[in-house]
């Protein structure tokens, strides 16, 4: 079953999360940069590519790159404890994504970036409410925000015979994760995460907020 679904996203490379991290910062940056200075003649962030030398990436850029890419332990810990919170929805017989949604928010807290909560009524769940979380990273203008989405919730696992170990426990073979999850929507929400962790531990303050 797992080979099977490849097309439900079940299984996630370590390899795979560290580019998707390294793309995202990228990314950020340079629409940060580029949102920050929208005057005529601007010059925008320069960023290391196939043509560009090491010395294209700001400091800061650098440090945050190095930060993350020594994150595959984090990598592993977060999907871990994301995986073990089953977050499916009620058309699938679950519980919803409460659990998950607790878990997660305390991270942000710890690090003193404000999270909110928003509720909205689901009477099919236990907790009467299916979550949604807003964090927001300050940056040097509190004028426009950047917003970095996912979901909290998964698909049903199908059936559990068909599984190698249980789906909402994860595994690791080698290079690759299994779990219910892991990529849809997972590794999303790990890599929002573990910026956000190393934005605040690097102490890099973007040109807008990020959200």
């Amino acid at each position: 079953y797992e080979k099977m679904q490849g097309k439900n996203l079940m299984i996630q490379h370590v390899s795979q999360i560290r580019g998707l991290i390294r793309s995202l910062v990228i990314g950020v940056t340079a629409m940060v940069c580029l949102a920050a200075a929208p005057q005529a003649g601007a010059s925008p962030l320069l960023l290391a590519g196939p043509d560009a030398g090491a010395k294209a990436d700001p400091p800061e850029l650098r440090q945050l790159l190095d930060s993350l890419s020594r994150g595959r332990q984090a990598v592993t810990a977060l999907q871990r404890e994301l995986v073990s919170r089953p977050a499916v929805g009620p058309e699938y017989g679950g519980e919803g994504e409460d659990a998950k949604a607790r878990w997660i928010a305390a991270g942000p807290a710890e690090r003193g970036v404000a999270c909110e909560r928003l509720d909205f009524s689901d009477e099919r769940v236990p907790a009467k409410v299916r979550p949604n979380l807003v964090a927001v990273y300050p940056g040097n203008t509190s004028g426009q925000t950047l917003w970095l989405l996912s979901h909290l919730d998964v698909a049903a696992p199908g059936p559990r015979e068909q599984w190698k170990g249980d789906p909402f426990a994860l595994r690791l073979d080698g290079d690759a994760m299994y779990g219910r999850g892991v990529e849809d929507n997972n590794q999303a929400i790990a890599v929002s995460l573990l910026l956000l962790e190393n934005l605040a531990k690097n102490k890099v303050s973007p040109p807008l907020r990020l959200g």
